[in-house]
């Protein structure tokens, strides 16, 4: 939501984007001074005409779902002794943004009562090295492209590989896997074999697919949008880590926006703030779908 400040203008959240819908249009008041300087209106029983009525915004947040998450979250946090984190709810089919909560989180109706540490939006703004939660991206991918096949087997090198540079490995020695099978046991090893066949251009027209290296687009300050050299100045050891989720950093909006398009079709709908069934949202410019993976591709993954 964000707040405004002192002058009535947002400053954050959607308090900023959409400021100037929100924002009132300023009244004026005839006023006469008397012999001790005070102000009196002139108009009749001290009235001043109300200035019309603000268009109203229908955000697509359901409070069920976002109260839910915030206890979830701040649960999580306090169990785990962690510093801080965040969690967001998309809507896989349209995205609509359900619920996107940040801990430690503020009193929105006294933010300067809060260390800025606190009004952090962590779920647009920290971006962490996720790891392996990224591998089933990059195998859609190489299964869309026809670079695997679903049943082939890739041998894990039994928990150790040397590639130029230095080593990558497995916390468990495996050997043959197949597609499914390296994403159950998460094999390091076995999905850079996997990415090999896509490439770096490959591997790197993925992350800017699902969306890994550009900013989520929803206009609120502060976006992180991911940096990644290109492709051809990979050395093979930064290109292996890639592959299994290390040497880039991504946000948790993004990576929701990520596993909606893999989980939702393969399409990538964008990311929405405003319910469908919002006035403004209807009158929206209807960007068509940018399709990552094939429907059959992302149902096969999925399952």
């Amino acid at each position: 939501i964000g707040f405004v400040g002192l002058d009535n203008t947002g400053l954050e959240g959607v308090e900023s984007i959409y400021n100037t819908i929100l924002n009132g249009t300023p009244q004026t008041a005839k006023v006469t001074r008397d012999a001790r300087g005070h102000l009196t209106l002139t108009t009749p029983n001290g009235a001043v005409q109300p200035e019309s009525e603000s268009e109203p915004l229908q955000l697509s947040i359901d409070l069920s779902i976002q109260s839910t998450a915030e206890s979830a979250l701040r649960e999580g946090i306090i169990k785990a002794k962690a510093h801080a984190g965040s969690a967001v709810v998309m809507d896989v089919q349209t995205g609509e943004i359900l619920a996107i909560a940040s801990y430690p989180t503020f009193d929105l109706n006294a933010p300067p009562a809060s260390a800025p540490e606190a009004r952090r939006f962590r779920p647009l703004m920290d971006a962490l090295e996720l790891g392996s939660v990224v591998k089933p991206l990059f195998i859609s991918r190489a299964l869309e492209k026809k670079k695997i096949l679903p049943q082939e087997k890739f041998f894990c090198e039994n928990g150790s590989m040397a590639v130029p540079g230095g080593k990558i490995r497995d916390t468990h020695p495996h050997g043959m896997l197949n597609a499914a099978e390296i994403i159950k046991v998460s094999s390091n090893i076995c999905t850079y074999k996997v990415v090999q066949r896509l490439g770096r251009s490959g591997l790197y027209d993925s992350l800017v697919g699902f969306g890994l290296i550009r900013p989520p687009g929803t206009g609120l300050p502060g976006e992180w949008a991911g940096r990644v050299g290109r492709p051809e100045s990979w050395r093979e050891m930064r290109f292996a880590n890639m592959a299994f989720g290390q040497g880039f950093a991504i946000s948790t909006l993004q990576l929701t926006r990520a596993m909606s398009i893999l989980t939702g079709g393969g399409i990538d709908h964008g990311i929405r703030l405003l319910a469908l069934t919002d006035e403004r949202a209807a009158l929206m410019p209807e960007l068509p779908p940018l399709k990552v993976i094939s429907p059959e591709t992302s149902k096969l993954v999925t399952d």
